[in-house]
């Protein structure tokens, strides 16, 4: 029993080292239009999620240990196993937690793009990756680099010119995602009737 929560917990706190932190994307603005976008990590949040499954199994597993333990009539003579029982039961739940905060920041669209269009983002953003819609034109192709994986989505839309705060921009409406291209598992806008700078496309892949 001591063997196989030692096993399991190093095993977590491995893949918890491994796994770096979501920093800060940046991204530009400018008088383009544009659409806001978060994007859901589906294949990372069942992987945390089936984890912190197996990890409460383990804990579940020693908890019954423990509770064998305190029956027995010498239970004095299993305090070293004990001890050393709650002490991997107190570090795989320090491994939930930070599971717990990894599922959130996921759950919250904290995920690092790398390229839109072969650019570099380059404003701080967190929640919110801003996708710059063509002004030249009623479509606008976005490819998209994260984890390595290339996928593209296209956004169709009515352009409008107006003037905003004494300069001359053009605006989208009525924005539509292009189900031919979209190579995203799902994608779901905020709005029946969009318009630019204040949608908000929900991505999972």
């Amino acid at each position: 029993m001591k063997t196989i929560g030692h096993f399991m917990l190093f095993s977590i706190l491995f893949i918890l080292t491994a796994i770096s932190c979501s920093e800060d994307e940046m991204q530009a603005d400018g008088i383009e239009p544009f659409i806001q976008v978060t994007l859901i990590d589906t294949d990372s949040l069942i992987f945390f999620n089936e984890l912190k499954t197996d990890v409460n199994a383990v804990i579940d597993t020693i908890d019954g240990r423990i509770a064998q333990i305190d029956t027995l009539e010498n239970r004095n003579d299993f305090e070293e196993e004990k001890d050393s029982l709650n002490l991997v039961k107190d570090n795989l739940q320090d491994s939930i937690t930070t599971l717990n905060s990894f599922v959130s920041n996921i759950n919250n669209g904290l995920t690092i793009l790398s390229t839109i269009n072969n650019v570099v983002p380059t404003v701080t953003s967190k929640q919110f990756h801003t996708f710059p819609l063509n002004s030249n034109d009623t479509i606008s192709r976005f490819i998209t680099i994260i984890h390595g994986q290339l996928d593209t989505i296209d956004i169709r839309y009515d352009l409008e010119l107006q003037f905003i705060e004494n300069q001359l921009r053009a605006t989208a409406s009525n924005l539509n995602v292009e189900d031919q291209y979209n190579t995203f598992d799902t994608v779901q806008l905020s709005c029946t009737q969009c318009i630019s700078n204040d949608a908000i496309l929900t991505v999972h892949f």
